[in-house]
Formats: C-alpha cells, structure tokens, sequence
C-alpha cells in the first residue's frame, strides 16, 4: 500500500508546525523550553517568542515538516 505523498507532506507539515506554535507559546506565556526555543531558533532563522518570531518559525517549521515528509513517501514508495 503506497502512501499519499501530498497528503502525508500536508499532515507531516502541520504536526510540525502545530508542535512548533505550541513551544513558542508555552516558552512566552509560561517559561518553559526557553532553552527549546533559543536552541531552534539557530535551525529557524528568526523564530522566537515575539508574535513575528512565532510566525516566521511555524512557517519555518510547516516547510521542514512538508519536505520532510515528502521525502519519506516518495522513498517509501520508491522501495515499497
């Protein structure tokens, strides 16, 4: 059984910006994973707590997630 590439890469970017919103916010709001979100922001350029930086970074996030997961489907399909 293959897998749908469009949809997992849609469902992989998601996860990982969904993920990715909810750090930003619990390191704003809360104070916990400061440490998380200071060490991503190395990997997304310009994500932080501030709203642009929380936008920015779950955008960042969506692409990495959606490539990623496009790229595990097509090598799964590819072998399968």
């Amino acid at each position: 059984m293959k897998f749908s590439i469009k949809a997992l890469a849609m469902g992989c970017g998601f996860t990982n910006a969904f993920a990715f919103l909810v750090l930003g916010l619990t390191a704003a709001f809360l104070g916990w994973g400061n440490e998380l979100v200071e060490l991503a922001s190395k990997l997304y350029l310009g994500y932080g707590v501030d709203p642009i930086g929380l936008v920015v970074g779950v955008l960042w996030a969506f692409v990495d997630g959606f490539l990623l997961g496009a790229l595990f489907a097509t090598v799964y399909n590819k072998f399968l």
